[in-house]
């Protein structure tokens, strides 16, 4: 692979969207059968355990009770900017682009931003 010029690059990068469209298909096709109970050779679904969510206000309130620290728990809790924008719109009667901006100001000492991975994309 490391031998191919640029150019060759280019004209396989563009068949990847198609590439991974079928692959996509090909997943789906096959989970849809195994999930019927139809055999596919070599292939079996596989349980991939459960994730495990607290609803956080209720968590707080009941380790509240047992006198668990609010700055220990918050440590542990993440906050979806989404989330949270949606709230304070309706806490403060704003719309959603001026909420954000709100809290952006209101928060900016504590807000952290992290760039999102980067990704290969066609020049039009």
């Amino acid at each position: 692979m490391e031998n191919l010029t640029n150019e060759e690059l280019s004209k396989k990068m563009a068949m990847v969207p198609v590439m991974e469209r079928w692959i996509k298909e090909i997943k789906a096709l096959a989970k849809s059968r195994l999930e019927k109970g139809l055999d596919i050779p070599d292939y079996k679904l596989k349980e991939s355990g459960n994730i495990t969510s607290y609803n956080a206000s209720k968590t707080a309130e009941l380790l509240a009770e047992s006198n668990f620290p609010i700055s220990d728990f918050l440590e542990c809790c993440s906050l979806k900017e989404a989330e949270l924008v949606k709230k304070w719109a309706k806490y403060t009667d704003q719309k959603t682009p001026s909420a954000k901006r709100d809290l952006r100001l209101r928060c900016e000492e504590v807000i952290t931003h992290k760039p999102k991975a980067k990704s290969v994309t066609r020049v039009k």
